[in-house]
C-alpha cells in the first residue's frame, strides 16, 4: 500500500492517481480529509493509520510538520527493510534569496533532515525528490517555466520501483 500525505491537490493529487492507476492500493492523508498537520496529534494518527503501508510519500507541506513527520516515522520503520519513504522537498534552497522566504527554509530543513537520516544508514529505504517549480495553486503567482504535476508523480513512480539505488533526485523544467 501507497501512504501519501497531500493527497487531494497539486503534486499529491498526482501521485495518489499514478499509483492507482496502477492498481497500487493508496491511503491518503489531507487536511480536508481529518489529517490537518497544522493540528496536534495529526503526525501520530498518520504514522498509525499508515503502518500497513509498504511506501510512505511525505508530500504534504505545514512549516515544520513535513520534517516532524519524516523523524517519527523514521523512529517506527527505520529498522524495517521492506518500508520506504520518499519526501518531497524542494530545490527552492539552493539559490540566494533577497527576501525572507520561509518555504525554503523550512524545505532546506527537510533536505538536511533527510541526508541526516540517510547517513545512519537505517533498514528502510529514504529518498528525497526535489523538483523545481511545479505548476500548482502554491507557486500560480510565479512567472516560470513549471514541471506538471502528473511529470512529478511519473518520477515518483519510477523511483520507487528503483533498486534503491536513489537517494536524493532533484528535477526542473
Amino acid at each position: 500500500m501507497i501512504a501519501i500525505t497531500g493527497h487531494t491537490s497539486g503534486i499529491g493529487h498526482a501521485i495518489a492517481t499514478w499509483f492507482a492507476a496502477r492498481e497500487h492500493p493508496v491511503r491518503g492523508f489531507a487536511a480536508s480529509t481529518g489529517y490537518d498537520l497544522a493540528q496536534s496529534g495529526t503526525i501520530e494518527r498518520i504514522i498509525d493509520d499508515a503502518q500497513t503501508a509498504d511506501v510512505f510519500i511525505n508530500n504534504a507541506y505545514h512549516a515544520m510538520a513535513q520534517v516532524d513527520l519524516l523523524y517519527a516515522l523514521y523512529e517506527r520503520w527505520a529498522a524495517d527493510a521492506s518500508k520506504t519513504i520518499l519526501s518531497i522537498s524542494s530545490n527552492s534552497g539552493d539559490g540566494t534569496k533577497n527576501y525572507p522566504h520561509p518555504y525554503a527554509v523550512y524545505k532546506t530543513a527537510l533536505d538536511k533532515t533527510i541526508e541526516q537520516l540517510q547517513n545512519t544508514r537505517p533498514a528502510c529505504r529514504i529518498m528525497n525528490l526535489r523538483p523545481g517549480y511545479v505548476d500548482t495553486h502554491r507557486v500560480s503567482y510565479v512567472q516560470a517555466q513549471k514541471l506538471a504535476p502528473s511529470y512529478v508523480a511519473e518520477v515518483v513512480g519510477w523511483m520507487v520501483q528503483q533498486p534503491g539505488l536513489i537517494k536524493t533526485l532533484t528535477v526542473e523544467p
